[in-house]
């Protein structure tokens, strides 16, 4: 079993732990640059990355624009047809009601991504690239 031991609240005084707890709806409760990891673009090695931010009503993956990736992946590929699938993702938004379950996860054997599964029976995996933010985002 993994036992998750994470000391990053450390630095926090008590008047910034007490915010942490009772936030208003538009205040940032956890936010870090991310990937968003899919079975086209993990197989073909296409990438989506960008930022995730949580408030207490929304998730949101905000992307960071392309630099001529598209180009760089139909190169890989070699067939421009199927790129469609490969696409990276937009920015994406969804209400907190909706979700169902956060699991903290491996992602290229280590503690760095979290999946999240919605009630309309969909989920996104984010590589957070580290254990403190994957950890910070699977707590709230």
């Amino acid at each position: 079993t993994f036992v998750l031991d994470i000391d990053d609240d450390d630095d926090l005084d008590d008047s910034s732990h007490a915010e942490l707890q009772s936030p208003d709806s538009n205040t940032l409760l956890c936010s870090s640059t991310c990937e968003i990891i899919t079975p086209a673009s993990n197989s073909a090695g296409g990438r989506t990355s960008g930022r995730v931010e949580l408030t207490k009503h929304k998730l949101s993956f905000v992307r960071v624009p392309d630099n001529g990736e598209s180009q760089d992946l139909i190169d890989k590929i070699g067939n421009s047809e199927f790129v469609w699938a490969c696409q990276p993702l937009g920015s994406m938004s969804w209400n907190t009601e909706d979700i169902a379950a956060i699991f903290l996860r491996q992602y290229q054997l280590r503690y760095v991504a979290v999946e999240v599964y919605f009630t309309m029976r969909t989920s996104v995996f984010f590589n957070l690239f580290d254990l403190k933010p994957a950890a910070k985002l699977y707590r709230y």
